[in-house]
């Protein structure tokens, strides 16, 4: 799972259709197929991109970028098994 292993982020409830990370996070497929997922970006704060970025490297994600360094910051983007956007960074 990219959250738990790559992210390092704790799932405290799963099921076929959502993923809920502690108390006030959580990710919910759409209720139909008519449901279009709009466009959002989650932007996760990890202690280590290099160590997250080989982690996901592993899991084969089709669409992961490069690490890149702004302001004095490392980060990368990629898209998770669901299409969610993610942006990794260090704070």
């Amino acid at each position: 799972m990219v959250y738990e292993l790559a992210l390092g982020l704790r799932v405290t409830n799963r099921s076929d259709t959502h993923l809920q990370f502690g108390d006030g996070f959580a990710l919910r497929q759409g209720q139909s197929a008519e449901t279009v997922r709009p466009t959002v970006t989650l932007f996760i704060g990890v202690s280590n991109v290099d160590v997250s970025h080989r982690a996901l490297a592993l899991l084969k994600l089709p669409h992961l970028g490069a690490i890149t360094h702004k302001q004095g910051r490392s980060a990368f983007a990629c898209v998770d098994s669901d299409g969610y956007h993610l942006e990794v960074f260090e704070p």
